[in-house]
C-alpha cells in the first residue's frame, strides 16, 4: 500500500482485526511514520454496492419530496394565518389597556387574574 503522506510504496500492518464481516487494519509508514486505517471488504459486498447506492438515492429522493411537501404545507398555513389581534389585558391594578402584555419585570401576577380578548 502506498503511503498517502510521502508516497512510499511499502507500509507495515500494525494491527488487524475482523469487523462486521470485513477486516480492519492499522498501518504505519516506516519512512515518515504516518499512520492510517484500511478496511478490506469482501467481494460479495462490493457486488451489492450498486443496489445499496440505488436504495440510498431512492430514499434521498423520497426525503426531498417529503421536505418539499412539508414546505408547501407550511406556506399554505402561513397564508391562512391572520395577523395577531390586539389583546385587551387586565392589568395588576384591575384597569384595562390595549396591547400585548410585556415581559418587563413587574409585580408577580396574582393567582386568578385573567386576560380578556377584545
Amino acid at each position: 500500500m502506498i503511503c498517502p503522506a510521502c508516497a512510499n510504496g511499502e507500509t507495515q500492518v500494525t494491527d488487524s482485526r475482523p469487523w462486521n464481516g470485513m477486516i480492519k487494519r492499522r498501518r504505519r509508514c516506516p519512512v515518515c511514520g504516518f499512520r492510517m486505517g484500511t478496511v478490506e471488504v469482501p467481494r460479495e459486498l462490493i457486488d451489492e454496492l450498486p443496489e445499496l447506492l440505488q436504495g440510498l438515492l431512492d430514499a434521498n429522493a423520497k426525503t426531498a419530496s417529503l421536505l418539499t411537501a412539508l414546505d408547501n404545507v407550511h406556506g399554505d398555513i402561513a397564508k391562512r394565518m391572520r395577523p395577531l389581534d390586539v389583546i385587551r389585558t387586565v392589568t395588576y391594578d384591575g384597569s384595562k389597556k390595549n396591547g400585548l402584555e410585556s415581559d418587563a419585570p413587574g409585580p408577580a401576577r396574582e393567582p386568578g387574574r385573567r386576560t380578556e380578548e377584545a
